[in-house]
């Protein structure tokens, strides 16, 4: 896997995942796409420290239906706070 060229006196940032709670929605139609782009963001956050049992993942029929899931999953935090 190719990386962007970066100045040498660029600092790596932190990148701490402990105890953060992240949801993963995928669209079925294209899931030839969708799956790798999951597989990808699940690369990055276990790079984090991001603990599985911290990651929902909820699939939907189309991209019609993420921005609904993308606002149940935002609610369901407001509710908890």
């Amino acid at each position: 896997m190719s990386r962007d060229v970066v100045a040498s006196s660029r600092e790596e940032p932190v990148r701490d995942g402990l105890g953060l709670r992240v949801a993963i929605a995928c669209a079925r139609f294209n899931d030839h796409v969708t799956v790798r782009l999951l597989e990808g963001a699940r690369r990055g956050l276990a790079e984090c420290k991001v603990d599985d049992a911290d990651v929902t993942e909820v699939w939907v029929p189309g991209a019609f239906e993420l921005p609904l899931i993308a606002k149940t999953f935002a609610e369901s935090v407001k509710s908890m706070r």
